[in-house]
Protein backbone atom coordinates (compact mmCIF):
# COMPACT_ATOMS: atom_id res chain seq x y z
CA UNK A 1 0.00 0.00 0.00
CA UNK A 2 1.13 3.44 -0.55
CA UNK A 3 1.67 5.79 1.81
CA UNK A 4 1.16 9.17 2.63
CA UNK A 5 4.10 10.85 1.37
CA UNK A 6 3.71 8.61 -1.74
CA UNK A 7 -0.05 10.01 -2.44
CA UNK A 8 1.08 13.51 -2.02
CA UNK A 9 3.95 12.96 -4.27
CA UNK A 10 1.48 11.31 -6.86
CA UNK A 11 -0.97 14.44 -6.55
CA UNK A 12 1.78 17.14 -7.05
CA UNK A 13 2.73 15.82 -9.74
CA UNK A 14 -0.65 15.24 -11.40
CA UNK A 15 -1.00 19.05 -10.50
CA UNK A 16 1.98 19.75 -11.83
CA UNK A 17 1.38 18.25 -15.21
CA UNK A 18 -1.86 19.40 -15.73
CA UNK A 19 -1.07 23.09 -14.32
CA UNK A 20 2.00 23.69 -16.77
CA UNK A 21 0.30 21.02 -19.95
CA UNK A 22 3.15 19.36 -19.04
CA UNK A 23 5.87 21.30 -19.32
CA UNK A 24 6.75 20.93 -15.37
CA UNK A 25 7.98 17.26 -16.75
CA UNK A 26 9.48 17.89 -20.23
CA UNK A 27 13.25 16.38 -20.56
CA UNK A 28 14.49 18.86 -23.25
CA UNK A 29 15.75 16.46 -26.43
CA UNK A 30 17.40 17.81 -29.54
CA UNK A 31 14.06 16.73 -31.24
CA UNK A 32 10.34 18.17 -31.83
CA UNK A 33 8.31 17.47 -28.87
CA UNK A 34 4.26 16.49 -29.29
CA UNK A 35 1.58 14.26 -28.42
CA UNK A 36 3.01 11.51 -30.93
CA UNK A 37 0.99 8.93 -32.44
CA UNK A 38 -2.73 9.72 -31.99
CA UNK A 39 -3.22 5.87 -31.70
CA UNK A 40 -1.54 5.56 -28.62
CA UNK A 41 -3.28 9.05 -26.96
CA UNK A 42 -5.75 7.14 -25.83
CA UNK A 43 -4.47 4.21 -23.79
CA UNK A 44 -2.96 5.95 -20.53
CA UNK A 45 -5.20 5.23 -17.91
CA UNK A 46 -6.67 7.43 -15.53
CA UNK A 47 -4.98 8.52 -12.22
CA UNK A 48 -7.56 10.49 -10.60
CA UNK A 49 -10.96 8.15 -10.00
CA UNK A 50 -14.32 9.69 -8.11
CA UNK A 51 -15.75 7.93 -5.64
CA UNK A 52 -19.54 9.37 -7.33
CA UNK A 53 -21.14 11.48 -9.87
CA UNK A 54 -21.53 14.27 -7.32
CA UNK A 55 -17.93 14.13 -6.74
CA UNK A 56 -17.18 14.88 -10.52
CA UNK A 57 -19.52 17.51 -10.36
CA UNK A 58 -18.05 19.19 -7.75
CA UNK A 59 -14.64 18.94 -8.97
CA UNK A 60 -16.01 20.02 -12.19
CA UNK A 61 -18.16 22.87 -10.92
CA UNK A 62 -14.10 23.94 -8.72
CA UNK A 63 -12.05 23.40 -11.64
CA UNK A 64 -13.62 22.79 -14.59
CA UNK A 65 -16.12 24.88 -16.87
CA UNK A 66 -18.98 23.69 -15.03
CA UNK A 67 -21.24 22.06 -17.87
CA UNK A 68 -20.62 18.41 -17.76
CA UNK A 69 -22.84 18.04 -20.72
CA UNK A 70 -20.40 20.39 -22.45
CA UNK A 71 -17.01 18.48 -21.48
CA UNK A 72 -18.79 15.30 -22.71
CA UNK A 73 -19.49 16.39 -26.28
CA UNK A 74 -16.00 18.41 -26.26
CA UNK A 75 -14.76 15.15 -25.43
CA UNK A 76 -16.42 13.23 -28.55
CA UNK A 77 -16.06 16.16 -30.71
CA UNK A 78 -11.71 15.60 -30.05
CA UNK A 79 -11.92 12.13 -30.42
CA UNK A 80 -13.39 12.11 -33.93
CA UNK A 81 -11.22 14.40 -34.83
CA UNK A 82 -8.48 12.05 -34.11
CA UNK A 83 -10.36 9.35 -35.50
CA UNK A 84 -10.87 11.49 -38.77
CA UNK A 85 -6.80 12.26 -39.06
CA UNK A 86 -5.60 8.69 -38.32
CA UNK A 87 -8.15 7.41 -41.21
CA UNK A 88 -6.35 9.93 -43.77
CA UNK A 89 -2.79 10.53 -42.41
CA UNK A 90 -2.56 7.15 -40.28
CA UNK A 91 -2.25 6.70 -36.16
CA UNK A 92 0.32 9.68 -36.31
CA UNK A 93 -0.34 12.61 -38.74
CA UNK A 94 2.15 14.72 -37.26
CA UNK A 95 4.42 12.17 -38.33
CA UNK A 96 2.90 11.64 -41.71
CA UNK A 97 2.60 15.58 -42.37
CA UNK A 98 6.30 16.50 -41.83
CA UNK A 99 7.19 12.78 -44.11
CA UNK A 100 5.17 14.68 -46.65
CA UNK A 101 6.35 18.13 -46.40
CA UNK A 102 10.00 16.69 -46.89
CA UNK A 103 8.84 14.68 -49.69
CA UNK A 104 7.91 18.01 -51.85
CA UNK A 105 11.20 19.65 -50.55
CA UNK A 106 12.78 16.55 -51.93
CA UNK A 107 10.72 17.04 -55.21
CA UNK A 108 11.25 20.94 -55.31
CA UNK A 109 14.71 20.54 -54.77
CA UNK A 110 14.92 18.06 -57.85
CA UNK A 111 13.16 20.55 -60.07
CA UNK A 112 15.47 23.40 -58.99
CA UNK A 113 18.80 21.17 -59.99
CA UNK A 114 17.13 20.84 -63.72
CA UNK A 115 16.00 17.05 -62.37
CA UNK A 116 13.33 15.16 -63.33
CA UNK A 117 10.63 16.13 -60.99
CA UNK A 118 6.69 15.66 -60.35
CA UNK A 119 6.93 19.66 -59.77
CA UNK A 120 8.10 19.81 -63.20
CA UNK A 121 5.61 17.38 -64.50
CA UNK A 122 8.38 14.95 -65.41
CA UNK A 123 8.28 12.12 -62.80
CA UNK A 124 10.88 10.31 -62.00
CA UNK A 125 11.11 6.82 -61.75
CA UNK A 126 10.96 6.61 -57.90
CA UNK A 127 8.24 9.28 -58.07
CA UNK A 128 5.94 6.64 -57.53
CA UNK A 129 7.78 5.68 -54.23
CA UNK A 130 8.56 8.92 -53.02
CA UNK A 131 4.44 9.02 -53.28
CA UNK A 132 3.35 6.59 -51.28
CA UNK A 133 2.07 7.60 -48.24
CA UNK A 134 2.52 4.78 -45.47
CA UNK A 135 0.35 3.57 -43.64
Amino acid sequence: MVGQSGIDDALDYVFETIISDGAAHLSPQARASGVGSIANKYKDGRFLEFKDAASWLEYNKQFGDNDPIGAIFTHFKNIANDIAFMEVLGPNPAATKEWLTQVIAHEYGKAAAGKPSIVNGVPSEDASKSCYIPR
